[in-house]
């Protein structure tokens, strides 16, 4: 677990086992996760804006995911499987209508195609595989230290 979300992160450097806020290790999994299947979705959506279909359903369902991730006032787990399980099935509805559409795509990123309906497996791929969010948005500024640091973020 890696969190610097909110202000009272834990000696302004990020809790790493658990939240000073009361965040778990498994919601922070969660959450991630559901971060990485947002990303997928997203990737489907702009693909059937380009052929002028928009999806209201994907649209809410990102500013709804997006809130709960971005609030420290859900720490459910079993909401954030349930939104987790409903990824899976927008992800699907949105590749059945690109097919629809003759639109075939290369299918290279997990966040288009993993799934799996086991609680643990949820929370260790982000883990496994590195898939935070915040993972990813510092690697992209090429940082080599992770989890990052408050030192390595100002620097």
């Amino acid at each position: 677990m890696f969190c610097y979300q909110c202000q009272e992160t834990a000696q302004g450097k990020g809790c790493t086992l658990k939240g000073v806020c009361g965040k778990t290790a498994e919601v922070a999994g969660l959450q991630d996760l559901l971060m990485y299947l947002m990303k997928g979705i997203s990737k489907l959506t702009t693909t059937l804006r380009k052929q002028g279909v928009e999806s209201s359903t994907a649209n809410k369902f990102i500013v709804d995911g997006l809130f709960m991730t971005i609030t420290n006032a859900n720490f459910d787990s079993s909401r954030f499987v349930s939104k987790i399980k409903e990824a899976y099935q927008l992800r699907e509805n949105l590749l059945n209508e690109l097919h629809r559409l003759g639109i075939h795509l290369s299918l290279t990123c997990d966040c288009l195609t993993w799934k799996s309906d086991k609680v643990e497996e949820m929370v260790f791929l982000p883990q496994k595989t590195r898939i935070s969010v915040l993972y990813a948005n510092y690697s992209l500024m090429g940082l080599k230290v992770w989890p990052p640091t408050w030192s390595t973020l100002t620097t």
